[in-house]
């Protein structure tokens, strides 16, 4: 390669010295012109080729720039604060007032009952008063059963630090026709208290009157 330029340079020398030697015509200086700056192209690549470092391909994740895959690193959660104190499961609870009713307004039970009419009520109430002696913060667990069924679907009503704690539950689930039980159990599932009321059939619907009239004769 050494060689090569050097001959490539001694070329150079060699037009330089002819144009020296020329009428100085326009159209040959052009001619030569052009000529030494290809021959100064060439010299530059060679020595650029001579200089040069090898390429550098990055590497990401084993595969070659181009073809690698992108990764994108997930931002750590970050933890909600949980407003809600931690349940007492030690807490002596005690239920003052279980009742039955149609509805709850301003924190009391409204139209208290132990007998519906099936259809008629879209939600049955079960309003609950509980003595917390202890001011702890803790949690009742109330349930709708049709007697002679499996107790379920247990609905978890929060107690305040507080030592009276009004609270309520509904359910949509009370209309087959029958005996039914509202429970309410404590944190750790014991039975607080417990209440009856019936789910009675709707009256029977009255015979349609009868629309033919009898013509006189």
């Amino acid at each position: 390669m050494k060689h090569t330029l050097e001959l490539k340079l001694g070329v150079g020398i060699a037009l330089l010295a002819g144009l020296v030697g020329c009428d100085g015509s326009t159209g040959s200086q052009r001619v030569e012109a052009g000529g030494l700056e290809r021959l100064d192209s060439q010299i530059e690549q060679l020595a650029t080729a001579r200089t040069a470092e090898p390429p550098v391909v990055a590497v990401h994740n084993g595969l070659a720039d181009g073809k690698a895959k992108a990764v994108s690193t997930p931002r750590p959660k970050t933890a909600e604060p949980d407003d809600e104190p931690a349940v007492d499961l030690d807490a002596e609870l005690r239920v003052k007032r279980l009742v039955i009713a149609h509805g709850v307004e301003n924190r009391e039970p409204v139209q208290p009952a132990t007998a519906f009419t099936k259809g008629e009520q879209e939600r049955i109430y079960a309003f609950v008063e509980v003595g917390n002696q202890d001011r702890a913060n803790s949690e009742i667990f109330v349930s709708f059963v049709r007697k002679g069924t499996e107790e379920r679907g247990r609905i978890r009503l929060r107690v305040g630090a507080s030592p009276r704690w009004r609270t309520w539950a509904y359910t949509r689930l009370a209309r087959e026709e029958g005996q039914w039980v509202a429970i309410v159990r404590d944190a750790r599932g014991d039975e607080l208290a417990r209440t009856e009321f019936e789910i009675r059939g709707g009256a029977p619907a009255e015979p349609a009157a009868d629309s033919a009239t009898a013509s006189a004769a």
